[in-house]
């Protein structure tokens, strides 16, 4: 049985060793044995950070620290922390802590910095939000057929909220013109890695479970997922607060299971329940277990 709060915290420990190297999601994923698409999400409900924001509000605090403590060059310092130029770095600072690094080195101020996360492994448990119950079970389907449209984009920046609302608008428009449904009324959301592509690339695909996938409209795509166990999740509530039934899965749910996840799409299953906007709306969310 993984610990995932052990995980998390190795992680972490990772992170914080290489503050001055070049290291990308992947490459802390790898070290504690994930996918970089399971661990994005997994960290970011156990966290509260992408590990992008981690990093890079890491590295600026470790700066601004050095600014206050140290004569060193603030291209030395900024080129240290993997900022490109002096210009990167004075931007990034100043959005964070709404002065320039000159500014810093001058005043000394007291500073609101980012501070290492969970320096104790207790610490990690629990600490985002509110707690929430989710009706869940466990199934095994076969082989699911599906098309629809897609779009991709980096695990890395958050995900692709965005893109996939607007994604969701454009194939409601097209929808009718899918061949061969196999259960009108049902739309999935798929959600994947992409063979062959970056680690941290995701893609997601908007569509109608069909019966085969030999008719396939022009500008869309078709997938096929093999059969597979899930763990099945039930949404209540508006669209909006669906981060927090992820974050229940990925910081309560999984690492009490005994389950483990697996390299294969996960998916949402929308039909008649879902009312984005309304208090008894429901879907279902599915995530691939060994």
């Amino acid at each position: 049985m993984i610990d995932y709060i052990d995980k998390m915290q190795d992680a972490i420990d990772f992170m914080e060793a290489k503050l001055k190297e070049d290291i990308r999601l992947n490459d802390v994923a790898f070290e504690v044995g994930f996918s970089s698409f399971h661990f994005h999400r997994i960290f970011l409900a156990n966290v509260g950070e992408t590990v992008t924001e981690y990093m890079r509000k890491r590295r600026l605090s470790e700066a601004a620290r050095e600014l206050m403590e140290t004569n060193r060059r603030i291209l030395d310092i900024a080129v240290d922390y993997q900022f490109e130029s002096q210009e990167a770095f004075t931007r990034a600072f100043k959005k964070m802590f709404f002065m320039s690094p000159g500014q810093c080195r001058r005043e000394k101020p007291a500073m609101h910095l980012f501070l290492r996360r969970c320096s104790d492994r207790e610490g990690l448990k629990f600490m985002r939000g509110e707690k929430i119950e989710v009706d869940s079970k466990i199934l095994e389907l076969g082989e699911i057929r599906a098309v629809g449209l897609r779009c991709h984009g980096d695990v890395r920046e958050g995900g692709l909220k965005q893109e996939i609302k607007q994604l969701w608008e454009k194939f409601n428009k097209v929808a009718s013109s899918v061949k061969n449904i196999s259960k009108p009324g049902i739309a999935l959301g798929i959600c994947s890695m992409i063979e062959g592509e970056e680690p941290h690339i995701m893609e997601y695909v908007c569509s109608m479970k069909v019966d085969d996938v030999s008719d396939v409209p022009q500008g869309m795509v078709a997938r096929k997922l093999s059969p597979q166990k899930y763990a099945v999740f039930t949404h209540k509530g508006e669209l909006d607060k669906v981060g927090q039934t992820y974050d229940y899965i990925y910081q309560t749910w999984l690492p009490q299971s005994g389950c483990e996840l697996i390299d294969a799409p996960d998916f949402e299953l929308y039909d008649d329940r879902f009312a984005p906007d309304k208090d008894e709306s429901e879907f279902d969310i599915y995530i691939s277990i060994k």
